[in-house]
């Protein structure tokens, strides 16, 4: 749970992020640019990081926020869609 919570956070903030595996079950961070799949050699790795830090251009490549997961607003759209078929006011309201 809580390497999904990272990458969401750097994908929402759109932190520059090498992700130290050699798959991801989440590849929708790649794909957007904010993460880099960085594998596991440490010379690779380290190759990598001096990169990010180094090279501006490619800090700044990564950097964008991306909402790949959604926007955050999806419970507001459901109740307002909810509310205007009357759902749930047979129940108090929503």
């Amino acid at each position: 749970m809580g390497e999904y919570l990272d990458k969401l956070y750097a994908l929402v903030w759109g932190i520059p992020t090498l992700v130290l595996r050699d798959r991801t079950e989440r590849p929708e961070g790649i794909a957007a640019g904010v993460l880099h799949l960085a594998g596991t050699n440490p010379c690779h790795i380290r190759r990598l990081m001096s990169e990010l830090l180094d090279d501006e251009r490619v800090r700044e490549s990564m950097r964008r926020p991306s909402f790949v997961y959604g926007d955050g607003h999806v419970s507001e759209r459901i109740v307002q869609t909810l509310q205007q078929y009357d759902v749930g006011m047979a129940h108090g309201g929503i």
